[in-house]
């Protein structure tokens, strides 16, 4: 019951912060392993950007390990604007900073409509070198251009805690073994 008090609560929160950010990405736990990203957002663009979106001043702190200098992301050609697609995501974690990066097949033009809402899947990525928060860009040039940034890292639901029933039937096989020893 907690629990989908907390998701619709969580949901809630993150549908408002959608309205502060003209794009938002959101990192989740993928139950069977790996990351979820969820790419949404819509407007139009502000300013001349070309083919790669950087987000420099990512306030929050740091989102991104060490070990993610340079990690690249394959995106499978997103439609981002009429004429340009995403095509990589770039997670770096540097000394200056933390940087996120959209890199396009063609340049993103001043005017150009630009709406996605897309759900990407990397089974292979390693969750826990995400740190969960929310980062906001709002001072970059790419990100008032887009109306906003917002990264958000969801908490890693799986790694935590063992639900109530399944602890309780944990437990139950326990006490059945330590009786069993018992017996004997």
């Amino acid at each position: 019951m907690s629990f989908r008090f907390t998701s619709f609560v969580v949901f809630l929160f993150f549908q408002s912060a959608l309205a502060h950010a003209g794009l938002l990405l959101t990192f989740s736990e993928n139950p069977s392993g790996g990351a979820l990203l969820h790419i949404e957002g819509q407007g139009v663009i502000g300013a001349n950007l070309g083919k790669r979106v950087d987000f420099f001043n990512l306030s929050g702190g740091d989102p991104f390990a060490t070990e993610l200098e340079e990690f690249d992301l394959s995106v499978d050609m997103i439609n981002f604007t009429q004429a340009s697609r995403l095509t990589q995501i770039r997670l770096d974690s540097d000394t200056s900073g933390d940087d996120f990066f959209l890199n396009f097949d063609n340049s993103l033009k001043s005017g150009e409509p630009f709406n996605v809402n897309e759900w990407l899947e990397f089974n292979l990525f390693d969750y826990t070198l995400l740190t969960p928060g929310v980062y906001k860009d709002e001072t970059d040039s790419e990100s008032v251009a887009l109306g906003g940034f917002q990264l958000v890292i969801e908490e890693a639901e799986h790694a935590t805690a063992v639900d109530a029933p399944h602890s309780l039937a944990l437990f139950g096989f326990v006490a059945l073994f330590v009786l069993r020893k018992r017996l004997r």
